[in-house]
């Protein structure tokens, strides 16, 4: 029995000092942690141009009576999750609210479901709420 209290004692002695090792307070891992959001943020940014420029602008502009411009989208979503479920179903999502069909009725342009996997959805979501 006392072999057993050991281990457990060393073990939480390992994820103490493993958590201590990655906090974010100058230390490696909080450096990898940014390098990893940056490379995310990159990727996603490369996943908007690809995909979604095309209609929304480059700089996110949008185009008069096509497209709405997409540069302040945090006054209009409680959250990255409500966001991302409006990209799994735009029309869906839009016939259920009224503030989205109202302004989904301003543009000739439907928002199509594009083929992003839930992952992708929400690193959209994300990164357009910080733009």
């Amino acid at each position: 029995m006392k072999n057993r209290s050991q281990w457990f004692s060393f073990a939480a002695l390992c994820t103490v000092g493993a958590c201590l090792l990655g906090c974010p307070h100058g230390q490696p891992g909080a450096q990898q942690g940014a390098q990893q959001s940056a490379t995310n943020d990159a990727a996603t940014e490369q996943l908007y141009d690809t995909n979604c420029s095309v209609c929304h602008g480059k700089a996110l502009e949008g185009r008069p009576t096509f497209a709405p411009a997409l540069t302040d989208l945090k006054s209009n979503w409680k959250s990255s999750d409500e966001l991302a479920k409006y990209l799994a179903d735009p029309q869906g999502y839009a016939a259920a609210d009224p503030r989205l069909k109202s302004q989904h009725d301003n543009y000739s342009m439907r928002m199509p479901t594009l083929p992003f996997t839930d992952e992708q959805r929400k690193a959209l979501a994300l990164w357009l709420l910080k733009q």
